[in-house]
């Protein structure tokens, strides 16, 4: 927004004006209605307010006209209760505090009326006059804020109305935040003690300078400030100048421009603070006199910032939706869901707050998420549809994990993956119970802690977007300490030989359960029940005797694999099945996920060039036992439905390859994502040690990505004439600093850089220097997304054994695209020389 000097230049007058004759005149609203009993930070509101009007009025200026007009404070239920309680005038600080000490706060909320009575006692059609409106809650005597907004406007001087919103919710804001915007002030959302200080010292006025004449300005000045700085970002800018006037001005505008973009008073502190546009390019820092003459410039250049919005594409009305942004983070920037004209149906402050949850309006409809800079200047949006209830929309990603079985009345811990916007939670309750039982918020950890139910019984944990929408679910049995609990047993054997089974208490084992036995062999694992405790476990097959003892507890991983017990076995060890592996043979090896409770499908995919088949093995939650050829294996688990991934690991098979291996959860991608070589800021990527899930909706795809591995925002080719791709085509970064590792559907491909791949979505192609594990994680896991609006439909179905298309011999290849496409033109620019 661009100001006028002469526009500076009169409010510069009126503020001589203003001080020449008498000081500014201002009358503090304050709300006395009976909801300023509620608690902010377990304090009543209006203990708050009283201590806030203390600390603020004890700071101003002796000669600043100040009164007080209170509501709702004398009478209950009486809409006309309104009072003038200490006239405006100078030195009134301490009184005012006084009064607002001695209120009782009882009655109903005319803040409309109270206004305008604070208006006309402030002869607001014949002098300048300010309001500010402390309230809690909206106006309930039937008047309407923001035609009394208009109204004073039209008919004041120079009248002006700052409301602080103590305590509303975004909704309630809205609807007196227009009251301030008719009439030039500020809506200020106050949440705490801290933000009523800030709003109010914001609000009152300063003390007017003293009549003076006004000394001959000094007609040299310097500025000193950093040569370039991002959009919207707040610079010092050091200045000197003599017989500096109480109108100065530091200003930034574009060269050549009399109007100015933002500005500060000297006065207001060296350095002075100053926010940057909000649009790129060369601008200008200036020292302006108060009689407007430009005595001093300083060139500098407004810079992009990383500004992008990322959230789902449609939501249904009223639902709550997570909004990953990047921006300038300045005190007053908000996202906004606008309607097409660009007024706004709900906001949120960004407060540091990444992601940040915006309620969807209650109508359908096709809207816009707006980032705007200081609540003012619209700086990137991004659509989003809103359907009718009912309708399927994209779940927001989100996951639990949580024993199976928890001990009533112990702590268990609680895994989670999600948006981990502020105030998401976790509750505990019974299944179609709209309330909790418990709860805790992910604020506090990853896992967190949680208590379980006195009571034994089967229960839900419930992730909760902002503490208000269902997110993801999972069950959870609460049982008594001692009540028996399901428990797999399973010989070290690799399930060769059929075993027949036993178990006695162990002799401190007080539990009232009787020995258990099997009457015929079973070879593999077998699943009985015991109560909690100590168990001798003895497994005979014949000349291989299997012993050891087990603890069984109510909320652990009751899977258990006895050991070969040489004493008992009248063969001793089998010297075929028992053996230790001679170099180059396979390597025994035990694969179990993280967590607990999931049956997992597992995969092993031999990625160092041995000549090995791919391995698997059906759904199960006890791990896998196999064993692997020498080499890098690529080791995938998949949940039950599931195509991509929940768990990955790499495994090196050989001599050092430990009896057990845990292989961890696949997680989500960090939140703030590098540039990439191309200078666009990476869709996703995977800065921890475990693998990253991504997705890109606008594209359709998702995968999963190795640890330092990154996906550009990718792109749909299209031609000239309009033709456009049928498969996405995407970058994938990896190494430091971050470099290219593989192309999905690259434009053209040598096939001396890397082979290629044929997957569902198309051709992966990868450097020969890449990671071989990374890339067969990503050439298993590309996906179409359902429903994908950008995507075309897409193969579903189950990962497949890839083929390499060329082999890595030094052969071109062409992917077929649309008609119209430059064929001597290459995927990416510098990538490669022709």
């Amino acid at each position: 927004m661009i100001r006028t000097a002469a526009a500076l230049l009169f409010a510069h007058l009126m503020f001589l004006t203003a001080s020449l004759a008498e000081p500014a005149r201002t009358i503090i609203v304050m709300d006395g209605s009976g909801s300023m009993w509620g608690q902010i930070d377990g304090r009543a509101k209006l203990e708050i307010a009283r201590e806030t009007v203390g600390e603020v009025l004890g700071g101003v200026p002796g000669t600043q006209e100040i009164g007080l007009l209170a509501y709702g404070h004398r009478r209950k239920g009486d809409c006309g209760d309104i009072e003038l309680v200490v006239p405006p005038a100078a030195g009134t600080g301490g009184q005012i505090s006084e009064s607002v000490n001695a209120m009782r706060f009882l009655g109903k909320t005319p803040l409309s009326a109270a206004v305008r009575q604070a208006a006309d006692a402030l002869r607001y059609g014949e002098e300048a006059a300010t309001v500010i409106l402390i309230t809690d809650g909206l106006e309930t005597c039937e008047a309407d804020p923001c035609a009394l907004g208009r109204e004073l406007e039209e008919s004041g001087l120079a009248f002006t109305a700052h409301v602080i919103g103590f305590g509303l919710t975004q909704e309630e804001g809205a609807q007196v935040a227009c009251l301030a915007q008719e009439t030039g002030g500020r809506y200020i959302e106050a949440r705490d003690a801290a933000d009523l200080t800030r709003a109010l010292s914001q609000t009152v006025s300063a003390e007017p300078a003293p009549p003076v004449e006004p000394a001959a300005p000094t007609l040299t000045a310097t500025l000193e400030a950093p040569d370039s700085a991002s959009i919207g970002t707040m610079i010092n800018v050091g200045w000197t100048a003599e017989d500096v006037t109480p109108f100065d001005t530091i200003t930034i505008a574009k060269p050549g421009d009399e109007g100015y973009e933002s500005y500060v008073y000297a006065s207001w502190g060296n350095p002075a603070r100053l926010q940057t546009p909000g649009e790129v390019g060369d601008y200008e820092l200036r020292f302006v006199n108060g009689d407007q003459t430009v005595i001093a410039t300083r060139a500098i250049a407004v810079t992009p910032a990383p500004v992008s919005l990322t959230a789902v594409d449609s939501a249904v009305v009223g639902q709550y939706v997570p909004v990953t942004w990047q921006g300038p983070n300045a005190d007053y920037d908000t996202l906004q869901v606008q309607q097409a004209d660009g007024t706004y149906l709900t906001y949120a402050y960004i407060n540091d707050l990444n992601p940040l949850v915006l309620q969807m309006p209650d109508t359908p409809g096709a809207y816009s998420i707006v980032y705007m800079l200081n609540d003012q200047e619209p700086l990137v949006s991004r659509p989003i549809a809103v359907l009718p209830a009912g309708s399927a929309v994209q779940a927001v990603p989100s996951s639990l994990t949580a024993p199976d079985r928890v001990v009533a009345g112990t702590d268990f811990p609680i895994g989670w993956s999600g948006p981990n916007a502020a105030s998401d939670s976790v509750w505990l309750r019974t299944p179609g119970d709209a309330g909790w039982i418990n709860y805790v918020y992910l604020a506090d950890g990853n896992p967190v802690e949680m208590r379980a139910p006195d009571e034994p019984g089967t229960y839900e944990l419930v992730y909760k977007l902002a503490d208000v929408q269902d997110l993801a679910t999972r069950e959870l049995v609460v049982v008594a300490a001692d009540a028996p609990v399901p428990v797999t047993i399973s010989a070290d054997d690799g399930g060769q030989f059929n075993v027949i089974w036993s178990g006695t208490p162990a002799p401190e084992n007080t539990s009232p359960v009787d020995a258990w036995a099997m009457n015929e062999g079973v070879a593999g694992r077998v699943e009985t029940t015991f109560a909690p405790g100590d168990y001798d476990i003895i497994g005979d097959a014949g000349d291989q005797v299997f012993a050891g003892r087990i603890t069984v507890t109510a909320d652990g991983d009751n899977s258990f694999v006895i050991p070969l017990d040489p004493a008992r076995s009248p063969a001793g060890p089998d010297q075929e099945g028992m053996a230790a592996p001679a170099p180059g043979d396979p390597v025994k090896v035990r694969i179990t996920q993280a967590g607990d409770g999931f049956a997992v499908r597992w995969q092993a995919t031999p990625v160092s060039g041995q000549d090995s088949d791919v391995l698997g093995l059906d759904a199960t939650p006890e791990g896998w036992n196999t064993a692997l050829d020498p080499g890098r294996w690529l080791i995938e688990g998949f949940t039950a439905g599931n195509n991509t991934p929940a768990y990955a690991a790499t495994l090196d098979a050989g001599p050092d390859t430990p009896a057990s291996v845990t292989v961890p959860e696949i997680v989500s991608p960090t939140l703030a994502p590098d540039r990439l070589p191309t200078d666009q800021v990476a869709q996703a990527q995977c800065k921890g040690d475990a693998p990253c899930r991504f997705s890109n909706i606008d594209l359709g795809v998702k995968g999963v990505l190795m640890p330092g591995w990154a996906a550009a925002p990718g792109l749909f080719y299209e031609t000239a004439g309009g033709a456009v791709a049928d498969q996405p085509t995407i970058e994938f970064y990896a190494g430091e600093p971050l470099d290219i590792a593989a192309v999905l559907n690259p434009r053209q491909w040598d096939g001396m850089l890397g082979p290629c791949t044929a997957i569902d979505l198309g051709a992966l192609c990868a450097m020969t220097e890449a990671d071989p594990a990374a890339v067969a994680l990503l050439a298993s896991s590309l996906r179409a997304v359902p429903q994908a609006p950008a995507a075309p439909a897409a193969n579903m179905s189950a990962p497949q054994a890839a083929a390499p298309i060329s082999g890595g011999a030094p052969d071109d290849i062409v992917i077929p695209l649309p008609d119209g496409f430059d064929p001597t033109a290459f995927f990416a620019p510098g990538l490669l020389e022709n």
